[in-house]
């Protein structure tokens, strides 16, 4: 828990107003995924990304769509300042690449 505290794993608590935090859940030991999950995950990969790479090619699509968000949150709305900033230069390198990672969490109880 101390190590959670001091890498930024900390979360407040129901009540905002309250000076209370608690650090994020994890575990200590590795957890079985069933192997049909974990399938799954490898064929969707390809797909996510297609779906990530697309959205990333499209910035007036993506300023659209965080706009409702970005009102309600200061994060975000700092997040698309930038982006808007930075796509109002222009494209000036043709070449990207993109390093996705992705968590999994089963649905179970």
């Amino acid at each position: 828990v101390i190590w959670a505290s001091t890498h930024g794993l900390l979360v407040r608590g129901p009540d905002a107003s309250a000076p209370l935090w608690s650090h994020c859940p994890f575990a200590l030991r590795p957890i079985p995924f069933p192997r049909p999950e974990y399938d799954l995950a490898v064929r969707l990969a390809p797909v996510f990304g297609r779906l990530v790479d697309r959205v990333a090619r499209d910035p007036k699509w993506l300023h659209a769509t965080l706009e409702a968000t970005a009102a309600a949150d200061p994060f975000t709305a700092g997040l698309l300042r930038i982006a808007k900033e930075v796509h109002s230069e222009g494209l000036e390198q043709h070449a990207m690449l993109g390093l996705l990672r992705s968590d999994y969490m089963l649905h179970a109880p």
